[in-house]
């Protein structure tokens, strides 16, 4: 029953996230803005480090969930958990080291600005 109401979530926020982009696609003004605000640098500064931030403050929550699961001898809690954050920092360590990469590839050809992909809220 919670990952019903956890799907229901989902499917409501992507519904509403759909009629957002609807009525933006119709109003050239605030498509116009809209464009204007997925290639300004601070927004796309603010949204790289609120990314960096919360993938942060994520995996400390784990390790001291971790650490209090590990006390009160919830060995089997505390595994799950501990492999979670495993994978998403290795998820992070590789697409890390690959967009590096590439931005390094791009630059030394000259093609850096074919990076600059708008962000879709």
């Amino acid at each position: 029953m919670k990952i019903l109401g956890f799907a229901s979530g989902l499917i409501g926020v992507s519904i509403l996230k759909l009629i957002k982009m609807y009525r933006i696609s119709q109003n050239p003004k605030l498509l116009k803005k809209y464009e204007i605000e997925q290639k300004e640098e601070r927004f796309i500064a603010i949204a790289e480090k609120s990314g960096r931030f919360t993938f942060i403050l994520t995996i400390v929550i784990e390790f001291v969930a971790i650490f209090m699961l590990t006390l009160i001898h919830q060995d089997m809690m505390a595994t799950i958990i501990s492999t979670v954050a495993g994978i998403q920092t290795l998820a992070y360590l590789i697409t890390f080291y690959y967009l590096q990469q590439k931005m390094l590839t791009f630059k030394s050809c000259g093609l850096a600005n074919l990076l600059e992909v708008p962000y879709v809220f």
